[in-house]
């Protein structure tokens, strides 16, 4: 029997955050020095959203390709690499994939819809590779 793997698709209606911009830092200060930071609203959104479009949505398997095609609208701006980051923890915290540790290959791209901003997102479970 040929196994088909599973793919998950997912479109959300915003464009992330940059990992630039999606945790600004607190006054406080844990107890090791380390500054706390806390999301930005865009940050919060951006995971709520995630959640609710992804809801009974799992990636069932050890090993993930991602694929997401960011589709920025008239005046928004952002590096395609920084864009990964709030995808990937969006994901984990939407309880889709068991950790980001899980993907092994990654495909972004990055256009421009002025009239329809988006985020789509194709995850595929990837076979284990056979030993050479």
């Amino acid at each position: 029997m040929v196994r088909v793997p599973v793919k998950i698709r997912i479109e959300v209606p915003l464009t992330p955050p940059s990992a630039n911009h999606y945790k600004i830092p607190t006054a406080r200060i844990q107890r090791d020095g380390r500054r706390i930071f806390q999301l930005t609203p865009e940050a919060k959104a951006w995971y709520a959203a995630i959640a609710v479009l992804a809801r009974g949505k799992v990636a069932t398997g050890d090993r993930h390709r991602v694929e997401f095609a960011v589709y920025r609208g008239k005046g928004e701006r952002g590096d395609l690499d920084n864009y990964a980051k709030c995808i990937l923890d969006g994901l984990v915290k939407a309880h889709v994939l068991k950790s980001d540790d899980s993907v092994v290959e990654m495909h972004t791209y990055k256009q421009r819809d002025w009239a329809n901003p988006r985020t789509e997102i194709l995850i595929t479970e990837v076979e284990e590779c056979a030993d050479k």
